[in-house]
């Protein structure tokens, strides 16, 4: 119970904040989001950390899961990264969300981890669309193995500090036994920044069946703590 709390609130005070009892999700009035998810689909991501499916079918079901509390009102981007990264939807009202179930169904792990080439674009994506009238964020889902892109840890971090001055937060979900403390730092250290560590997909997906529903962020400068 202790960690659902603490993971309680991490969640509200970084942009996502659900019900916990109920499986219902209540109606809820929030402002419009302008999210980039930014996901991680290098070769590590078929690890299982001894469960029944890996890093990347995991986090899958995790992305869909947060489609299904967005609306027509929300704008979403996604991006995935390997050796570089692709959009595989840029900017757009969420309309049709079958459609967008089946791209994310289709991804499969492959190639090494620009994390820096993931965030940049995702970051991109996001300013195209921020505003006053969005709540400005990206979801960074990611196992942080075998990092190919930026290893000037200095240039990551100033780079999430630059966005966050801009009002654009970041919410990291490490997945799986290789995310290094040192990323973890960088996003604690940064302005807007927040993170989530589950060791195993299967960890990850216990605590997102306990979280109902997406709403708005009451603070865009939460602390990892």
């Amino acid at each position: 119970m202790k960690k659902l709390s603490c993971l309680f609130v991490l969640f509200w005070t970084c942009s996502l904040a659900y019900a916990m009892e109920s499986q219902v999700p209540i109606a809820i009035n929030r402002i419009p989001l302008n999210l980039a998810i930014v996901l991680d689909v290098s070769g590590s991501m078929i690890q299982s950390d001894r469960t029944q499916k890996s890093r990347l079918e995991w986090s899958k079901d995790m992305v869909e899961r947060m489609i299904d509390h967005l609306t027509d009102q929300d704008v979403l981007s996604i991006v995935t990264f390997h050796n570089d990264a692709d959009t595989l939807m840029g900017g757009q009202r969420v309309t049709y969300k079958p459609d967008i179930k089946n791209r994310i169904r289709a991804l499969h792990p492959g190639g090494t981890s620009d994390l820096y080439a993931g965030l940049k674009r995702g970051y991109d994506l996001v300013s195209w669309h921020c505003g006053p009238n969005f709540e400005n964020r990206l979801i960074l889902i990611s196992d942080d193995s075998n990092n190919t892109g930026c290893p000037n840890s200095d240039e990551m971090l100033a780079m999430i500090s630059e966005f966050a001055e801009k009002s654009i937060g970041l919410t990291t979900i490490a997945v799986g036994r290789d995310f290094t403390e040192e990323f973890i730092d960088r996003v604690k250290k940064s302005r807007g920044g927040n993170y989530i560590l589950a060791q195993s997909g299967q960890e990850m997906m216990e605590i997102i069946e306990r979280l109902d529903f997406l709403v708005s962020p009451l603070a865009n400068n939460g602390s990892g703590d």
